[in-house]
Formats: C-alpha cells, structure tokens, sequence
C-alpha cells in the first residue's frame, strides 16, 4: 500500500507542475481507491477511474481555474 500511495504522490506532483494528465498502470478498486485518497492532498488536482471492467486506470490531472464565459 505505501509503495503505491508513494507512487500516486510522486505522478500527482509532476501532473502538478507539468499540468500535463498522467494514467496509472490498471488497478483493482481497493488501489484505485488509495491513489484517490492520496490525490486529494493536491488541492489543484483531481482524479478519475476510466476504463471498463473490474482493472480501471486512474487519470490524475490539473484542475482548470477559468471561469465560464
């Protein structure tokens, strides 16, 4: 479990300050969930599973700040 927590810090970091989305190897619900945990210290960053069946890819990426025009 820390080895993938770790692993979902350092992917969120580089989407951070890159702002350039990144997908994780496919995961089990239970790893899918850690690495969502683990996202939500980013607070300018977001996290979804894509992907069908019961190994999903989770997509960390940069949350946009623009207002709607």
């Amino acid at each position: 479990d820390d080895e993938l927590i770790e692993l979902a810090k350092e992917v969120a970091q580089q989407v951070a300050s890159t702002g350039q989305p990144k997908h994780l190897h496919p995961m089990n619900a239970y790893e899918r969930r850690l690495v969502h945990i683990a996202v939500r210290e980013f607070t300018e960053l977001g996290s979804r599973s894509e992907g069908g069946g019961y190994m999903k890819r989770v997509k960390i990426y940069k949350i946009s700040n623009k207002l709607p025009t």
